[in-house]
């Protein structure tokens, strides 16, 4: 099984997309965290595989977190 999806867009641009538990891992969260700010629509994957399957640009997900507090400082 992979670990990883690299996707390929026509500008050639590769994002790296990762499964709940490394992208949770790697914003320094729980697994359980993450999939509930996804349930509580705080968060969106990149990617929703037919399984049902979270797939995270990493990248994009630490902007979303920086907006989401950017957002509770006002």
């Amino acid at each position: 099984m992979f670990s990883s999806l690299h996707v390929l867009h026509r500008w050639r641009v590769t994002i790296k997309l990762v499964p709940t538990g490394e992208a949770a891992k790697e914003i320094g969260v729980a697994r359980a965290t993450l999939v509930r700010w996804w349930q509580g629509k705080l968060v969106e994957p990149a990617l929703v595989t037919p399984g049902g399957h979270a797939r995270w640009d990493v990248e994009q997900l630490k902007r979303d977190l920086a907006k989401l507090r950017d957002a509770d400082n006002l």
